[in-house]
Formats: C-alpha cells, sequence, structure tokens
C-alpha cells in the first residue's frame, strides 16, 4: 500500500528533487541545466518544435501519430501538442509519473470555455502548477481531441517548462477528479483510446522510446507512438507482460525479479514490503533512478575507484568517469542490461582561472538521500536513466473510458524489449562518448579514490 502522501505528482518531481539534492552538493543555481537558447528568465521555456517523422517506420496504421520528441539533455523529453485555436504548438513534458494536461498562461491559448468555479493545484513536490480547468480543442499529431480538459495554469513555482502531458490513468488525474469523475474531463490518452473504441482494448496502448544525446545537449530522437510500434521494435509484442501490481495501483509500477551488477545478486527482497515483491513505477517524468541506499550502494561500490561521500544533503557517489560497472535489471525472467552513461551524470568545476576539472555522480540514488519523507516509500521509481535502455509499452487494457475502467478481465500492462543487450558494444559506446564529452569539456576529470570526501566537498562547492 501506499502511503497517503505519496501521489503521482509526488513521484513527477522526483527528477527535479534529485538533481536538486546533487546540484545542492554542488552548489548549482538550478536542478536542470537547460541549454541558453531555450532558457527564459522567470518564465516556461518556450521551444518552437514541429512534430517530425522518425527515421524508423511505424508498424500497423500509418496513419497514427508518431512523433520525434525533444530530448533536453537526458534530463527531459517532450512532444509537440497544438491546443486552442491559436497558431502556435505547444512544448510538453511526456510523463508517464502523472495524468493531467496542464499549459502555462504565458502561451495565451485561446480555449472553448475555462470553469472559474473549478480551480486545481498540481504539486509536485517542490514544484506546482495552478489553475482553472478549461476545455480546449487538442491535435496531437493525426489526433485530434474537440474538448479536451486542462489546465490553464497561472501560477507556476519550480516548474520552468510550457506544461506536462501526463500519460497515466484517469484515478489519479485530479482534474478528473475535481470533476466527479465527468466523463468530459477524461485524461487526453483515454478520450483518443474512446475514438478508437470499436477496436479490441489490445489496442489502447502508447510506446516510449527515449534516445540517448550527447551529455548535456539538446536533440531530436526517439519516438512517442500511439497505438502502434516502431518497426524495428515490433518484438515488444512478445516480451512478457508485466502486470501492474498491485492490481488497483494508480501508477505504472511492476514487480522487480532482481538485480545484477558485476554477476553479483542483489538481496532484493529487502527492498519488498512484507508479504509482497519489489516493485518499480516507471516514469519517464523522474531523470534519475531513486532506489534503496542499500541498492544504490550495491550499484556503486562495485565501480572500482568509486567513492561514497555524506553531506548535509545526503549521500553522493562519486565514480571515476571512465570506470563503469555491469547492471542489469530482471523483470518477467528477463534481463534488462543498463547502458554505463546512464549510471552517471558528468558535472564541471572551475578550480581556478585557468584549471576546469570533471566530477561524474552517481544517479541510481537512494530516495532517502532526496528527500526524508520519501525514505520510506515501498518502491524504486526508474526514470529516464533507466528507460533509455529500453522500449516501453504502456498497455492500459480496459483501464479506461472506452473500457469502463475496468481492471478485470485486461489490465493494465507493462513491456520492455531491451535496447542495450551487447554488452562489449555498449562499453565501448560508454568509453566512446564520455571521451569525447571530457574533451569537448576541456576538463580533468578527478579521481575520487586518491581524494578524502572534505577535498571533494571543498571541490564541489566552488561550482
Amino acid at each position: 500500500m501506499l502511503r497517503p502522501f505519496i501521489t503521482r505528482r509526488t513521484i513527477l518531481s522526483a527528477n527535479m528533487r534529485v538533481f536538486l539534492a546533487l546540484s545542492a552538493l554542488a552548489g548549482l543555481a538550478s536542478a536542470i541545466r537547460l541549454p541558453p537558447q531555450i532558457r527564459s528568465a522567470g518564465r516556461p521555456h518556450v521551444v518552437e518544435f514541429r512534430v517530425k517523422r522518425d527515421g524508423r517506420k511505424a508498424s500497423h496504421n500509418p496513419a497514427v501519430f508518431n512523433g520525434s520528441i525533444i530530448n533536453q539533455g537526458d534530463q527531459s523529453y517532450l512532444t509537440s501538442a497544438h491546443i486552442g485555436s491559436g497558431t502556435h504548438n505547444v512544448t510538453l513534458v511526456l510523463d508517464t509519473g502523472s495524468s493531467d494536461l496542464w499549459v502555462s498562461d504565458s502561451r495565451k491559448l485561446t480555449v472553448n470555455n475555462i470553469s472559474r468555479d473549478e480551480g486545481v493545484n498540481l504539486t509536485y513536490g517542490l514544484g506546482s502548477a495552478i489553475g482553472n480547468i478549461a476545455y480546449a480543442p487538442v491535435s496531437v499529431g493525426t489526433y485530434r481531441i474537440p474538448s479536451q480538459a486542462l489546465v490553464i495554469a497561472n501560477d507556476t513555482e519550480q516548474l520552468d517548462v510550457e506544461g506536462i502531458l501526463g500519460l497515466g490513468f484517469d484515478s489519479a488525474s485530479q482534474i478528473y477528479n475535481t470533476t466527479g469523475n465527468a466523463s468530459e474531463a477524461v485524461t487526453p490518452l483515454s478520450n483518443l483510446f474512446a475514438q478508437n473504441a470499436s477496436a479490441t482494448n489490445s489496442s489502447n496502448f502508447i510506446a516510449l522510446d527515449l534516445s540517448r544525446g550527447p551529455d548535456g545537449e539538446t536533440t531530436i530522437g526517439g519516438a512517442f507512438t500511439i497505438s502502434q510500434y516502431l518497426s524495428d521494435y515490433g518484438s515488444v509484442a512478445d516480451q512478457p507482460q508485466l502486470p501492474v501490481t498491485p492490481a488497483n495501483s494508480t501508477n505504472w509500477s511492476v514487480a522487480v525479479d532482481g538485480v545484477n551488477v558485476n554477476g553479483q545478486s542483489y538481496n532484493i527482497s529487502q527492498d519488498a514490503p512484507e508479504g509482497s515483491n519489489a516493485t518499480a513505477v516507471i516514469d519517464s517524468g523522474t531523470s534519475l533512478a531513486l532506489v534503496s541506499s542499500n541498492l544504490s550502494d550495491f550499484i556503486y561500490q562495485n565501480i572500482s575507484g568509486a567513492r561514497s561521500c555524506q553531506s548535509d544533503q545526503g549521500q553522493v557517489w562519486v565514480v571515476p568517469c571512465l570506470n563503469a560497472s555491469n547492471v542489469t535489471f530482471q523483470f518477467g525472467g528477463q534481463q534488462y542490461p543498463i547502458n554505463p552513461l546512464d549510471l552517471t551524470t558528468v558535472q564541471t568545476y572551475s578550480v581556478n582561472q585557468s584549471t576546469t576539472v570533471a566530477v561524474c555522480l552517481g544517479v541510481f540514488t537512494g530516495v532517502g538521500n532526496v528527500s526524508p519523507t520519501l525514505a520510506d516509500i515501498p518502491f524504486y521509481i526508474l526514470g529516464d536513466s533507466f528507460m533509455r535502455n529500453v522500449y516501453t509499452s504502456f498497455n492500459f487494457g480496459n483501464n479506461t473510458l472506452a473500457g469502463n475502467f475496468s481492471s478485470s478481465d485486461t489490465g493494465p500492462s507493462v513491456q520492455f524489449l531491451s535496447k542495450s543487450n551487447d554488452t562489449n558494444a555498449t562499453y565501448s559506446e560508454f568509453l566512446t562518448q564520455r571521451q569525447q564529452t571530457l574533451s569537448k569539456m576541456d576538463a580533468s576529470p578527478i579521481d575520487p579514490s586518491s581524494a578524502d570526501c572534505s577535498s571533494v566537498q571543498s571541490l564541489l562547492s566552488k561550482a
């Protein structure tokens, strides 16, 4: 059972808290570094982006939406939507950890109507979006919803984005719940699936392919598809169906069979609630991964030269930038390796006017190090650092408007297809890209094993 204070909006903000925790150690000014050309002071980012076709073809119906997505430095993934009767597209964060659609009022959208009596406060832990429920036509690719419920946010705190497209269940939608579960206030995905109500519930799915870009750069790649797969990854349909666990969960949470590091099995039973399995929420709105402190230690203590340092903000693993370990997660009896590039993030710091150094920090972090209120949550939160290694299908089954929100017969499930099976090629990619990143930064990586934590902390505080 989830604790009452744990909400999907809390889960969504986990990426922000992770980076705030790591950033606090490094004295950074903001949680996520974004390219200067898309940063705006005090306002949401305005990124004009036209949905493009991915280079790979999607299988099944070619008319169904197949859009490339924006990868903002491996920290967030966005797509484009047309909302209201204006001429500009809105760039939205793709978030499987929440269910509501909201857009900042700075976009000056023309909507059908705004309910002055139905205000919503979408709280994301360290940030929030506050506004009224409105109804407007929404287009995503070739799909069009004539009237979609959304929040026009007139006040946002610590959410420097144009908006968020929640890809979760209606039961977790604050808009849907605020309206008394009105059928006209369901999520965008529930509306889209209802348009194809004559099809079987096996068509009620989305798929995400999150790309991996050069460290810190914004690129266009990967894909977000509705009711179809990319042809390169069509075999995901043959992979084990991982049922959402527990059956009444409002999260995309699935059972985790195990974790292996350099051939050693982690005792995952210590992270499982009594009488249950260890579970993980698969959340594209979380940049990194929140796991138990024991698992975080198990991953990084197996990397040669890695060092754990403690500060007032919590524990951080400092890792030699060119060292790695073989980490695999197991779901449904299948192994899913993690590319070493997704185990650490690179930060650079100026020691003096002539010397810049690079520090690599572990990103599979203990959840208790991020927020004391989350220390005892009985699940992992596997965000983009995990999802870049798999092609993921999120299957709603009958848990939609068209399926009368039934969890019986065909309940929701998740399917993974590994993208990192060739460990030799993956390790070679890691070395090549990491060396290119360090060269581009013109920074010398520190060796954490040769310095004590006080000197590492002193170095980090110079940021």
